[in-house]
């Protein structure tokens, strides 16, 4: 997956995913120039993945890994339910106004549509080394006024994209900083899991193929104008 900066950021870096494919949640870093000969090295320079227990009674199994042509793919197994998440941190002020372009697709294995992959945006830096922004068995923290926008999210049926999408960034937050979410949605684990005793667990042991979401990102940037202008 190859993330590119908008005109203010003279370094255009390309993350390699091979040296995430053990741990899903260990942190991935990226240095930002800001054109003033200054490198930020904090939280605004880090792009992170986790995977987010958010149900309590369902394990969360979501694995980061490099796909050859298709960027970074993230896949929820099949006995598992939860979120899985791509997100970097920047200054809101950099990137109110601007265009942000992203290349993904996926599969689920579903017949009627269903919620598989949301982009958005929210106030307040975000760090998977600070367990109260994932907390296990609630959804993520909410920091001052919360979820700001929704880019756009996928409700497919079977296998999807790949597609291009582009969103103009409007944003009014009441942090300096800002996280940038790329997520993949498994709420299929709810299905089977709901069940319990026996009857429960031979579902969620027999119809494991219902419950397999994959979600691939190729490329992310981040332009001063549409159609990556200003690249």
């Amino acid at each position: 997956m190859e993330i590119k900066a908008w005109y203010r950021l003279s370094y255009v870096f390309v993350l390699f995913i091979a040296s995430i494919l053990v741990n899903p949640a260990e942190v991935v870093g990226a240095e930002f120039d800001y054109g003033n000969n200054e490198t930020q090295n904090d939280l605004g320079s880090l792009v992170q993945f986790t995977e987010h227990k958010i149900y309590k009674d369902i394990d969360v199994m979501i694995s980061f890994a490099r796909s050859s042509g298709k960027g970074l793919k993230i896949s929820s197994s099949a006995e598992s339910a939860g979120r899985g998440y791509v997100f970097f941190v920047v200054p809101a002020s950099l990137i109110d106004g601007k265009y942000i372009r992203w290349q993904w697709e996926g599969s689920v294995n579903s017949r009627e549509p269903v919620i598989v992959a949301r982009a958005f945006i929210m106030d307040g830096a975000y760090d998977i080394r600070n367990s109260t922004d994932f907390p296990v068995g609630n959804n993520i923290t909410i920091k001052g006024k919360g979820i700001l926008q929704v880019l756009h999210e996928e409700r497919v049926a079977g296998k999807w994209g790949p597609v291009i999408v582009e969103k103009k960034v409007d944003i009014e937050p009441s942090s300096e900083y800002v996280t940038v979410f790329f997520e993949l949605v498994d709420d299929w684990g709810l299905n089977k899991s709901s069940e319990r005793g026996l009857f429960g667990w031979l579902r969620r042991a027999f119809w494991r193929d219902m419950k397999t979401v994959t979600l691939y990102i190729k490329f992310i940037e981040i332009n001063e104008g549409p159609n990556g202008e200003g690249n």
